[in-house]
């Protein structure tokens, strides 16, 4: 992809971004406007294109008018000295003079004063068979000019020349002499009855003068000696076009250029015209998008907002009552009854949705019940296994024979120190194991009776449940880790750091079954793991301001992939495809947040184990 390409595509993103950050009403008049730009954009470039071809064509024309003008003054200037050369051409006395070349008419007719009247500067009689010629020159002063007179003779005796000029035919042509462009024509010399044959040629002189052009054709001309090109030059610089003519010679030689100044008028008024076009476009555009803005808000942005207003009113509120109808276009009414039609069936939805999600809720808040308290019993049963082995333990197989011995008159008096001191100790044995029992018996009965208090509580549901008890966290934690030490075969250890009277605020029996729920995750992802044992490590402690008690329980388990952090709060989610549910994290964000707190998830991944944190308010709210 090119540099140009990839800038192309990143405005293009860039404007697709801007767009998306727009409401309706700004996106549409953002549209309106590159659409509008754009065709007008396109229809002003196809109209100057227009104008500027016809102006063109308009100014080539006119400089075709000026060259055809400038090519017929120097054709004028032509014709004109052949027409002054026939006067001395057919005439009697040239046609004497080239004859026999007598003074008579030399002296009467060639001097300045005739030369002036002529407008030449110089003049040749010669014969065609080349035995003489006879030549005069008289500069602008009317000083005779020997020297160019003899110039000028040669010119018009060479062999080039005389192949101009033919018996009975006019001749013309422009040459550089004297550093100056002069124009020659010339005729053959007849009597003034045209019979006979000619016998020579008269040729007229004359310098070609720029202040003439300029005054024929009112323009400001220059005029150049020499050149090579044989095409006509047309130059435009800025307001003037400059067009330059080559002037040719007799022989198709280019001897000099006329080069003029013509102004280009009719490219300033199609620029003008231009002009006009884009402010009439622009205030044409203007009117437009305005009235455009105006109709679409009337249609379709004002309806939309209102209909926007009432649906977020509904949303807010809860309250499923019917879209006020504020007009606009007819489709924009038709939605709007749509929605009605819409809210009405969803009216209906609800109330069956109600009635389904009381049945569900009684079915979701049973299951709640189960979870919690098979987590209550699940040390209970642990314990009465480690009193039915206890109690299996507590007796002795040999003590009952030491006390037949004992009883026995006939036992030694060492055998009988050494059967008493065996009773003392199997007895201190026994009363340790029976203390232990009772220590069991005890957990058990307090397990249960925390496992009634969930079924009371939930059979109670009718009564409002107080969120603002003051708790005391460590004695919660203390029961609450009966879960990982009664875990049966696995050696799961507990460390509890939790300082004496911590401030917290919730519901005992509540915040009780978050906690064993938490702990019993722990433990079962300890399991998971595939290890023999593990360990759980709580602590809790207050919040630097003092407002909140915050309860960490880390464990070395299973783990979890960080990203699904936020999705193990969710109902029927679970880690692991051998469980079926995940009501318990549902259950325990949904109870943590009732009492205003909350609770968070977070692992380093699979292998790395996951600390779960409650976060709850050390005061009731006000």
């Amino acid at each position: 992809m090119t540099l140009l390409a990839m800038r192309a595509q990143a405005a293009l993103d860039s404007f697709a971004r801007f767009d998306r950050q727009l409401n309706l009403n700004g996106r549409l008049l953002l549209n309106l406007c590159l659409i509008g730009g754009t065709a007008a954009l396109l229809v002003l470039l196809a109209i100057s294109l227009i104008i500027h071809l016809s102006f063109t064509q308009l100014e080539e024309a006119d400089a075709q008018r000026q060259e055809a003008r400038a090519n017929a003054y120097f054709e004028d200037v032509q014709d004109n000295i052949v027409l002054r050369a026939r006067d001395w051409g057919i005439w009697d006395d040239s046609h004497s003079y080239i004859n026999n070349f007598n003074r008579e008419f030399a002296e009467s007719n060639i001097n300045p004063e005739s030369f002036r009247n002529a407008g030449i500067e110089g003049l040749a009689f010669v014969r065609f068979d080349g035995s003489g010629a006879s030549t005069a020159y008289f500069d602008r002063d009317g000083e005779p000019r020997p020297d160019l007179a003899a110039a000028f003779q040669r010119i018009v005796t060479a062999p080039a020349f005389r192949k101009l000029a033919i018996p009975g035919k006019d001749f013309h042509s422009f040459i550089i002499f004297d550093r100056r462009l002069f124009v020659l024509g010339g005729t053959s010399i007849l009597p003034s009855s045209l019979a006979g044959p000619s016998r020579g040629y008269v040729v007229f002189f004359q310098p070609v003068a720029i202040a003439d052009f300029n005054k024929a054709l009112q323009v400001k001309g220059k005029l150049s000696l020499g050149g090579a090109n044989s095409e006509k030059v047309v130059v435009r610089d800025g307001s003037n076009l400059r067009i330059t003519l080559p002037i040719e010679a007799h022989d198709k030689a280019i001897v000099g250029s006329v080069s003029f100044d013509i102004r280009r008028d009719l490219m300033a008024v199609g620029d003008k015209l231009q002009i006009a076009l884009i402010i009439a476009l622009l205030l044409v555009g203007a009117a437009m998008l305005v009235t455009l803005r105006w109709r679409i808000s009337d249609l379709i942005v004002r309806p939309v907002s209102a209909l926007s207003r009432d649906v977020n009113r509904i949303r807010e509120t809860g309250h499923l009552t019917t879209v006020t109808s504020v007009g606009g276009a007819k489709e924009i009414v038709k939605l709007q009854d749509e929605f009605n039609a819409l809210f009405d069936e969803l009216e209906s939805l609800r109330a069956e949705n109600e009635d389904q999600s009381f049945e569900l809720g009684r079915s979701q808040a049973a299951v709640g019940v189960m979870h919690n308290v098979r987590n209550s019993l699940s040390p209970i049963k642990v314990i009465l296994g480690l009193l039915s082995d206890q109690v299996g333990k507590v007796m002795p197989p040999n003590f009952e024979r030491a006390l037949v011995e004992l009883g026995d008159e006939g036992t030694p008096a060492d055998r009988r120190e050494r059967l008493i001191t065996y009773i003392a100790a199997t007895r201190e044995d026994i009363v340790h194991a029976l203390d232990e029992i009772g220590g069991y018996a005890h957990q058990a009965n307090h397990n249960l009776a925390e496992t009634l208090a969930v079924i009371t509580g939930n059979q109670q549901h009718q009564r409002p449940t107080r969120m603002d008890e003051l708790l005391d966290v460590r004695a919660l934690l203390r029961d609450a880790t009966n879960i990982a030490k009664f875990k049966g075969d696995q050696r799961i250890g507990v460390v509890l750091d939790c300082p004496e009277e911590l401030p917290a605020c919730g519901n005992r029996l509540l915040l009780r079954q978050v906690l064993e729920n938490l702990i019993t995750n722990s433990t079962e992802a300890i399991v998971a793991s595939g290890r023999e044992g593990g360990s759980v490590s709580i602590r809790a402690r207050l919040s630097d301001d003092k407002q909140h008690c915050i309860i960490t329980i880390r464990d070395d388990g299973e783990g979890f992939p960080a990203e699904i952090a936020d999705q193990l709060f969710e109902s029927g989610f679970s880690t692991r495809s051998d469980k079926v549910g995940g009501l318990g994290l549902h259950w325990c964000a949904n109870t943590i947040n009732a009492m205003g707190g909350s609770i968070t998830l977070c692992s380093d991944g699979r292998g790395r184990g996951a600390t779960a944190t409650v976060t709850l308010q050390t005061l009731p709210a006000e």
